[in-house]
């Protein structure tokens, strides 16, 4: 494990609810994903207290906490949130390297620069892609370009 800038937060929110209902201007949406009554928010914090008064407006939307994962593949099941935990957790990232899986959000043209690989594997349809890194990369690099890692580790959860 790594630490990153301790002055930023990265966490993925998963609600009982409907995105649409989100538009909290707190932190920076980075991706935001609806899966029948699920919504999954990616965030970027630029303080730990920020990210527990997102979660906050968001109860107060009606909306439900899930879980929150971070970059480290830490995840926290329900509302037991604390700054503790989102401090500790949502500062700190991996490192990554050798053969990896993801799905990505994103075009092919925002992602694919950063990676450097000797072999690379997409499929179009299902958005997945395999690949075998020649440089290592961050799960926080990833979260930024909207990409979650599935292997070696589901990142973020």
């Amino acid at each position: 494990m790594i630490n990153s800038n301790k002055d930023v937060i990265r966490a993925t929110l998963k609600f009982n609810g409907l995105c649409n209902s989100i538009a909290i201007e707190l932190c920076t949406t980075i991706l935001q994903l609806q899966t029948n009554q699920i919504c999954e928010v990616w965030v970027k914090c630029n303080k730990a207290e920020e990210l527990i008064l997102y979660v906050e407006k968001a109860l107060n939307k009606g909306l439900l906490l899930l879980e929150v994962g971070f970059t480290t593949g830490h995840k926290i099941k329900g509302y037991a949130l604390n700054l503790k935990d989102v401090f500790s957790h949502g500062t700190n990232y991996i490192e990554v390297n050798g053969e990896i899986e993801f799905e990505y959000y994103t075009p092919l043209q925002n992602w694919i620069k950063n990676l450097q690989t000797k072999k690379l594997k997409i499929d179009l349809q299902k958005h997945r892609a395999q690949a075998h890194l020649t440089k290592p990369i961050t799960t926080a690099q990833l979260f930024d370009t909207r990409i979650r890692l599935l292997k070696p580790q589901k990142i973020p959860p």
